[in-house]
This record gives C-alpha cells, sequence and structure tokens, in this order.
C-alpha cells in the first residue's frame, strides 16, 4: 500500500534512537545531502512524498525547487539516502523500472522495521547527515549518453498499432538501442537475409505475426526496417548519433524484433538474460557477456565500477520481488558515485523513461545478507558490450523436433568449433538460442576477401555435422547456410511412435531380426513392462509385418518378426513417462540405407512407408514427380488427403490439408491412386516448412495406433476458446489446441463403433470450464455445401464440419472484455456473418477494411447494448458496389478496446 502527503512543512528536532526516523528528520538528512551534490546552500523544499508498505511508513521522496530530488529511508538502520540527482523531479506518474526499485526500497525497509534488525553504522550516518558533520569525498564517473529516449514517441512509431494504440517500444528494446546508440556501430546483419527471417509469433492482446501481419497491425516489413538500419550504419561510421525520428523509431523497433517482443497495448515485454547477450552478438555484431548478480563469486560493485571506467555502459536487468509481479526492467547504468572511505556506491541509472526519474541510487541490499536476499538475487547485468569486427551467423534445425514448445533449434547443448582454412587458428561459437536455432562465432579482425572457414558442430545427442563458407565480400557479417541436426539415436515418446529404422546391420534393403534391435532400447528390461509393435506391409512381403509385443517376460511371437528399413513401423512402450517430452533411446547400428533405394507403391491398400531421406522435405518435393498420383499421407501427428470434390480443385485455397514435412527415420502410411512401381524418394525440392503440433492440456483422451482426422472449418458464438475436443459416447478420443482455423483433430476412436454420433466440447482456459458444442454442420462432399447433420466416421472421405456455440449465459463463461469472433463462413461468397460481444453498454464501430487499410464498409456505429451481437456482411461497399475477391479485415472499437480478424472472399 502507498500513502502520498505533499506539502511543506517546517524541521521538527527528533530523538534518532527510534527506529523509525520522521519526516521531519528525513527533510533534514535530503537537504544536506542536496547541499553536497548541488552546491546549493539555500535550499527551497516543492514537495515530498511519503510511502509505506503494510501500512508502515518507509521511504520519504523530497522534491527542490532548484532542481532535484533526494530519496531517504525511513528507517535509521538502513541507509539514509537510497537515491538523488541534482536535476529533474521525481512525479507520481513513474517508469516501470524507477518504481521497481522504489517497491524493492520499500520491502527492504519495512523487514528492516518489522524483525528490529540494528545497524551502529547506519545510525552514525544519519546522525552525521543531520548534524551536517558527514564528510563528502566522493569520486564521481559519467559516461555521456543521450538521456532522452524513452518508450514513447518517436521512438515507438514503428512497432504495431492495435487498434487507435501504439505499443510501447519496450524497456528491453530501448535499453539495447541505448547501448547501440552510445557505441555508434552496428554491424552488416539485415532482417531480409534468405536462410533465416527471424519470424515470430507476438502474443498479446492480440496474436501478431512479425512480420507477415504488417498491413493490419501498421509497422515495417524486414524489407522496409532494412533501409533505415543502412542509414544509422552510415551514420555511425561518420561518428555521430541518431538524431531523427525515423532513425529513433527503425533501432527501437529492430531492436524489439531481435529481442522478439511481446507488443501489447498495456506494455511490451522481451525474452531476458543470455537471450540479450545473444541478440546484442547475432543481430548487431557486439561482444557481450550475462552475468547474473546472485551467481557471481566476485565483487559485483567493483565489477560494475570497471565497466563504466572501461568507458562501457552496463545494460542492467532487475524483476519484482514481490506480489503484483509486474515484469522484468530493463535499464542503462552509465556512472557512479563513490565515497572509497564509505558505502553504498550509487549507480547513475537512465530508465529509458524521456529522462525521467534518472538518478544516482544504490542497487545493493538495504538489510544484512542472508535476510531477504531477493533484491540482488534478481539483479543481473549484460557486460562487456563493445564491437565485434567479424560475425559469422547461422542457423541450426533440429531434424527431428523434440515434443516440446514446438522451437526451431536442437534443445540440447551444441559445440561449435570453426577453424580458419585460410591463415589457420580456431574459434568457438555459441548456441543458446533454441526457438530460433541461431548460433554465431565472432573475431577480433576483419578476414580479407578469400577467406575459408569450416564449421563443425558436435553434441552427445546428435551427430556431427561440418559445414564450409568463404568470405566474398567486405561485408562484417558472414550468412552461413542453414544446417539440419540429426539425432544420434531414435527417441522413443509416450503413446504411438510411427518410425522406420533406416540404419541396420544388413545387406542392401535386406530385413534383419527385430527383437535384437528393439532390446537395444533404453531401461529395457528392467523398467519395460510392453512394447507393442505393428506394422501392416505391402501385400507380398513374407514376413515382418503384424504384431509383435514384449509383456515383461517374453517377445510373442518370439522369433521370425524382422525389420525392413523402407517400411513403417508403430512402436508403444510402457510404462508411460513421467511428461510427455520425455523420451528412451534407441541406438540402432549398421549403415544408412541407400537414397536411391525403390520400393513399390500399390493402390487400393495402405503402403507402410518409411522417409530415409536425410534431409527434411515437404511432402510435394519429397514425393516429386509421383505427387499428382498421391491419394492420403497420414503421419504421426497429421494427415494430408488430395481433395477434390464438385466445385473444389486441388488448388483451392482454404487450407483443409495443408503442405507438411517428412522427417527422416519417421514413418507414414501412404494411398495412392495408381500403381507406382520402383517408386523412389525426390532428393531435390525448396526447404521445407516447419511444423510441431500442440499438446492440449485441458482435454486428455488415449492415443491408439491409429485415428481418423476432423477438420474444424470455423467456430461461430464463441470466442477465447483455447482447445476443442471430440467424444465418443461421452469419452474424449481426440483433441487438438485452437492455433489457427481450419484446423485438423486426430479422433483415436473405436473402429467397432465407427457408425457412432460424435459430440464436441471446447474449453476457455484461464481455469475455466468446458462448454458443449449444440449444433454442427457437415460438409457434404456431394453438393460442396454444409448440413445440418451427424458426423459418422467413415460415411465420407472427409470429415469437415463447423462448429456452434448457443448463447446461452449459464453454458458460455463471462467474459469481461470485448471479444470478435472468426467470421461465418470464412471464405465466403457473398454473405459472411461477424459475431462480438460487449461487457457493457457502450458505443461500438464494426468497420470493414481492404489490404491497403482503407475502409470498405461500415457496418455499425451507434451505442447498443452489452451482449452477444451478429451482423450480416454482404461482401459489398459502402456505396453498394460489390467488392472484389480477396482478404479483407474487420475491426470492431468499443469503448477503450479495439479487435481485428481477417476474412476472405471468395468469387
Amino acid at each position: 500500500m502507498k500513502t502520498i502527503c505533499l506539502g511543506l512543512f517546517l524541521v521538527l528536532i527528533c530523538s534518532l534512537w527510534g527506529e523509525q526516523v520522521s519526516v521531519n528528520t528525513a527533510q533534514v538528512v535530503a537537504e544536506n545531502w542536496f547541499k553536497f551534490i548541488s552546491g546549493i546552500e539555500n535550499l527551497i523544499l516543492k514537495n515530498f512524498e511519503i510511502m509505506s508498505y503494510s501500512d508502515t511508513t518507509t521511504i520519504y521522496i523530497f522534491n527542490f525547487e532548484e532542481e532535484g530530488f533526494v530519496i531517504t529511508s525511513a528507517s535509521n538502520d538502513a541507509e539514509p539516502i537510497l537515491a538523488y540527482n541534482d536535476t529533474g523531479e521525481i512525479l507520481s506518474s513513474r517508469s516501470p523500472g524507477f518504481e521497481w526499485l522504489i517497491n524493492c526500497y520499500n520491502e527492504q525497509i519495512y523487514d528492516i522495521i518489522e524483525n528490529n534488525l540494528f545497524s551502529q553504522e547506519n545510525r552514525i550516518t544519519w546522525q552525521e547527515l543531520y548534524e551536517n558533520t558527514y564528510s563528502y569525498n566522493r569520486t564521481t564517473v559519467i559516461l555521456q549518453m543521450d538521456p532522452t529516449w524513452s518508450q514513447g514517441q518517436p521512438y515507438k512509431n514503428f512497432v504495431p498499432l492495435i487498434g487507435n494504440y501504439r505499443c510501447p517500444a519496450g524497456c528491453g528494446p530501448i535499453a539495447m538501442a541505448q547501448v547501440i546508440n552510445y557505441h555508434k556501430y552496428i554491424s552488416d546483419y539485415y532482417f531480409s537475409n534468405e536462410f533465416a527471417e527471424p519470424n515470430y509469433v507476438s502474443n498479446g492482446i492480440e496474436i501478431i505475426e512479425i512480420d507477415e501481419d504488417h498491413n493490419e497491425y501498421d509497422f515495417p516489413t524486414f524489407e522496409t526496417l532494412d533501409p533505415y538500419l543502412s542509414d544509422i550504419r552510415e551514420l555511425f561510421n561518420e561518428e555521430y548519433s541518431i538524431h531523427y525520428d525515423d532513425g529513433f523509431a527503425a533501432l527501437s523497433f529492430a531492436c524489439g524484433v531481435a529481442l522478439m517482443a511481446t507488443y501489447a497495448t498495456g506494455g511490451t515485454g522481451t525474452v531476458v538474460g543470455w537471450h540479450v547477450e545473444c541478440t546484442y552478438a547475432q543481430n548487431f555484431g557486439y561482444k557481450a557477456d550475462h552475468l547474473i548478480r546472485s551467481f557471481y563469486q566476485g565483487d559485483w560493485e567493483l565489477l560494475m565500477r570497471n565497466e563504466i571506467d572501461n568507458a562501457r555502459i552496463i545494460h542492467y536487468n532487475g524483476s519484482d520481488t514481490t506480489p503484483p509481479v509486474t515484469g522484468v526492467h530493463d535499464f542503462i547504468l552509465h556512472g557512479y558515485s563513490i565515497d572509497p572511505a564509505s558505502e553504498p556506491c550509487f549507480y547513475k541509472v537512465n530508465w529509458g523513461w524521456g529522462g525521467s526519474g534518472d538518478c544516482y541510487c544504490t542497487l545493493d541490499n538495504l538489510i544484512p545478507e542472508g535476510y531477504n536476499y531477493n533484491f540482488i538475487e534478481l539483479q543481473s547485468a549484460i557486460i562487456d558490450i563493445e564491437p565485434s569486427s567479424f560475425t559469422i551467423v547461422g542457423q541450426l534445425i533440429d531434424a527431428l523436433p523434440p515434443k516440446l514448445s514446438g522451437d526451431v533449434g536442437p534443445k540440447h547443448p551444441i559445440s561449435i568449433g570453426c577453424l580458419n582454412l585460410t591463415s589457420g587458428g580456431i574459434k568457438y561459437g555459441v548456441y543458446r538460442r533454441s526457438s530460433t536455432g541461431f548460433y554465431y562465432v565472432q573475431f577480433d579482425e576483419q578476414p580479407p576477401i578469400g577467406t575459408e572457414y569450416r564449421v563443425r558442430f558436435t553434441s552427445d545427442r546428435y551427430e556431427q555435422k561440418t559445414i564450409y563458407g568463404e568470405v566474398t565480400t567486405d561485408s562484417n557479417v558472414l550468412f552461413m547456410e542453414q544446417t539440419e541436426l540429426f539425432w544420434k539415436f531414435k527417441p522413443l515418446y509416450n503413446g504411438w511412435n510411427w518410425e522406420s529404422f533406416t540404419v541396420l546391420d544388413r545387406t542392401g534393403n535386406d530385413p534383419v531380426p527385430a527383437i535384437p534391435v528393439l532390446e537395444e532400447m533404453e531401461d529395457f528390461p528392467e523398467e519395460i513392462t510392453n512394447i507393442d509393435v505393428l506394422n501392416n506391409g505391402p501385400i507380398g512381403y513374407e514376413q515382418g509385418y503384424g504384431p509383435l509385443t514384449y509383456d515383461d517376460e517374453a517377445w510373442t511371437p518370439w522369433t521370425g518378426y524382422q525389420l525392413q528399413s523402407t517400411r513403417c513401423y508403430k512402436i508403444e512402450v510402457l510404462p508411460e513417462l513421467p511428461y510427455y517430452y520425455y523420451y528412451r533411446e534407441l541406438d540402432t547400428e549398421g549403415t544408412l540405407l541407400n537414397p536411391l533405394t525403390t520400393i513399390d507403391l500399390l493402390a487400393g491398400q495402405d503402403n507402410w512407408i518409411g522417409y530415409w531421406i536425410k534431409a527434411t522435405k515437404d511432402i510435394d518435393d519429397a514425393f516429386g514427380q509421383h505427387w499428382d498420383k498421391i491419394k492420403s499421407i497420414k503421419a504421426e501427428d497429421w494427415e494430408w488427403k488430395d481433395m477434390t470434390y464438385p466445385g473444389r480443385g486441388r488448388d483451392d485455397p482454404t487450407p483443409y490439408y495443408p503442405i507438411r514435412p517428412l522427417h527422416y527415420g519417421k514413418g507414414y502410411v501412404v494411398r495412392v491412386k495408381e500403381d507406382i512401381i520402383g517408386f523412389q524418394w525426390s532428393i531435390f525440392g525448396e526447404p521445407k516448412s516447419r511444423y510441431t503440433r500442440q499438446t492440449p492440456e485441458f482435454f486428455t483422451y488415449e492415443e491408439k495406433p491409429d485415428y481418423e482426422a476432423i477438420i474444424v472449418d470455423s467456430i461461430s458464438g464463441g470466442g477465447n476458446l483455447t482447445e476443442i475436443g471430440v467424444f465418443e459416447n461421452d469419452i474424449c478420443v481426440g483433441a487438438s489446441v485452437i492455433d489457427s482455423l481450419p484446423l485438423q483433430i486426430l479422433a483415436y476412436t473405436d473402429a467397432v463403433n465407427r457408425g457412432d454420433n460424435l459430440t464436441f466440447q471446447v474449453s476457455y482456459g484461464g481455469g475455466r470450464d468446458c462448454q458443449s458444442v449444440k449444433s454442427y454442420y457437415v460438409l457434404n462432399l456431394e453438393t460442396g455445401k454444409f448440413e445440418l447433420k451427424p458426423l459418422i466416421i467413415g460415411d465420407q472421405e472427409h470429415n469437415i464440419i463447423q462448429l456452434y456455440l448457443e448463447e446461452d449465459e449459464e453454458d458460455i463463461p463471462s467474459l469481461n472484455k470485448v471479444t470478435l469472433y472468426p467470421n461465418y463462413p470464412n471464405p465466403f461468397n457473398p454473405f459472411t456473418i461477424i459475431s462480438f460481444s460487449i461487457p457493457e453498454d457502450t458505443k461500438v464501430n464494426l468497420k470493414v477494411y481492404n489490404i491497403k487499410g482503407q475502409v470498405v464498409k461500415t457496418l455499425l456505429k451507434e451505442q447498443i447494448e452489452s451482449g452477444e451481437h451478429r451482423i450480416t456482411w454482404d461482401g459489398k461497399d459502402d456505396n453498394k458496389k460489390p467488392v472484389a475477391s480477396g482478404i479483407y479485415f474487420y475491426k470492431i472499437s468499443a469503448g477503450k478496446e479495439t479487435k481485428v480478424k481477417k476474412m476472405l472472399l471468395l468469387k
């Protein structure tokens, strides 16, 4: 809690022997200290603020008419002076970083008072300052920098615009931009390089795809941003700092993109810690080192002062210690003031808030070590920040992504050795960003054109990989080719693993006995209770298909079952591991199957085949010249089908069955339209797509060897949905996380009851309950229209539905904010229904925009009542003329909230 009191008062002398200091005594101490630092004798107090914690006075803030302020504690067992400056003042609207520091001071001083902690040294300092006998002999070092950077305009001018509000630039990006502007250097890294554009999803109030959603949210594309950075680079080369608005905005946004900022109207957050260190190196060409204060073994404060003495400003970081936690705060240390004979050291802090609240402050504990140590435990710093002469940048791809969060790169440690093949010498690279897969190697000198490098990646989990690169320009960045890393073993997760055995000790493609291979599995036999293996090979195989089972004692059949590298095997191992991302290792020995090996794919049956090409390929590229003959493909976590029905061609834009990648060592079930004799995987093709199926958290179900895919085309009448579950006889048989529409649910139905009617439920997340779907429409493949009828698995080739939720207050969890639902149908021609809900009576604006951001149609502009509402758009503009086919956006503005969604008009 905080109590504010502003005004002037007379100084009343009181005893210093009590544990709390009165505001009168604190004023005398603050004025005497301010005289020391400013040299002004006749001070005039402008106002003061009293702060409290749990109804206990803890801090006093004094602002002076002459400009400047002093913050004191309210306990004579704490340091008297906490922060000060000889310019500016402390306002009630403070930066989040400064508010974090004040809250930390509050908490510590409260603990001192509450626990009767005693400090003779602090009491003496209080006495000396009060009596004006304090000996002031401080050394002050300041690194000059532009103090005016902030999260507002013009620094935020290029960040996403949500509704009518431009998001804050973010404390992390602003701190990084200040460091870069101070050093006057950025490398030749560009954000639109061919091998790895840093696209990501910014999850704020809206899900914003950087940079695909640039039109909708009014921010620059990478290609648009790069020329601004080139201008800044030229400015820095001439030893000038940035001095124009677009330059401020461009560098701030570039830092935000590099830090993968989460842009939101309420505040912008970024990754922290060593992610920041890697961003300095990879995206801007800086050496940097991230240290955590509580882990550092030396003198932390001496380390900080040494940085400043060596003309390096510090990118500092602090985290909240007590609820309500408001996040992590990044700011700049660019000076210090210290008296060698006494503590503490005061650091000059720039909060990135336009200079407001900038001050000298203590960052050390106010109470004895070992008690409430969180304040310094939650501090870290990026130090040793200085330009690097040359940087190699590349991206590692996990060829078989683990079942985690969909990260691009390997999640296990990678060692990187870079050998200069031209002049000799080895440098070691850094890989720490599994989310993007980026790595970098830095050099002290710019190599001459023609220099060749060999980069080698080693790991205990991945096979060794070597690539080569050559310097062909005078750029200070060398981009290396994207590199896939392949696992040394086969990871077997919970549930059914669809696998192929590309490496076996065999001749050609001859099968080998299965049991000796499977008994090399981790934990076998001590901790394994059951292993099930299934393979239904093409007609003509004599052995090695059907079931193979281990039941804690013996194999059935105990002999004769064989593995062949070109086949798919479905494997389940029990007991289940405690977490879905845990796995058991299965090592196989032998040689890799020849990539030119051929097999026959036969029409009219399932072909259980392996993928033995050591390169991830999209399905259309992998099947090459035979792609038009493929009818369907089933993978462990997705299904693709060739979809052709009246009124719809194979190139129809609605992605019911998106192109997916094939992974080395996995197995697939393929059906073909006609026999393909002598099929051979294509080794050519464009870079593959990325796909990781998210694991549902609300709905649980039993995974079976096979499934039926259900496509949810759209959902009408519900908002803020997180998951959809499909039920058979009131038992959940499959679920999917709602990340986009259309979406695919894998339903592990009972094959015996394929005629049963299926039902659906949706969850809302946030601990709220689920809701039953009252009705759904099924796509009739004969007519191309959706019809109100039961979904019966096996009734037709494709199971595509549209879900409808009733607007029943008892069914739908109450929401206290504006919700804009997906339009239905989508795509549409020419009519579509737009639904939304508002929590209270308010004026609502609902408009349709084209991709240029121009208003096409105003659907609503009036005061309406709270609740659910629907409006139909007929595909015409405000002049009642039909609009062209294409992508449109519909935006609702109600009160202070704004929401935007996409829709597609097809004619």
